[in-house]
C-alpha cells in the first residue's frame, strides 16, 4: 500500500511540475466547445481519450495519446495532461483492470515533456 501510495504521489508530482512548465497553470483542464460541430482534430481526440478513461479503457487512452497525429497542435499539452491525470486519479484496481500501470503514465508525461524541451530527469 506504502508503494502504490508513493507511486501515485510521484507521477501526481510530475504531472503537476510539467502541467506548470508547459502551461503555466496549476491544472490541466483542456476546454471543449460547446458544440460538437466545432470540433476540431484535439476536441474529438480529447472527447474520445475521456470517453476511454471513464470506460475503463486506459490502454486504449494511452495508445491514442502516444500516437495521436494532433502531439504538435497547441492544445495537445493540456489535453494530454488532463488524461494523465485522471487516470492517475484511478484506484490500483482499476489501473490494473484495465492493464495500465503508473509507470505507464509517467513514461507519457515524461515522453510528453521532453518533446517540448523539458528533459529535466535525463
Amino acid at each position: 500500500m506504502i508503494t502504490e501510495d508513493w507511486l501515485w504521489r510521484q507521477v501526481e508530482n510530475l504531472n503537476l511540475m510539467v502541467t506548470r512548465l508547459l502551461l503555466g497553470k496549476d491544472r490541466a483542464a483542456y476546454s471543449l466547445p460547446e458544440d460538437t460541430a466545432a470540433y476540431g482534430d484535439t476536441d474529438r481526440l480529447c472527447a474520445l481519450v475521456r470517453a476511454c478513461v471513464k470506460n475503463g479503457a486506459c490502454e486504449t487512452a494511452l495508445e491514442l495519446l502516444d500516437t495521436a497525429e494532433e502531439r504538435c497542435d497547441s492544445g495537445f499539452a493540456e489535453l494530454a495532461l488532463e488524461a494523465y491525470s485522471s487516470m492517475n486519479a484511478l484506484g490500483n484496481a482499476a489501473l490494473d483492470e484495465c492493464e495500465v500501470s503508473r509507470h505507464d503514465i509517467e513514461r507519457g508525461i515524461k515522453r510528453l515533456a521532453e518533446e517540448r524541451g523539458f528533459a529535466l530527469w535525463k
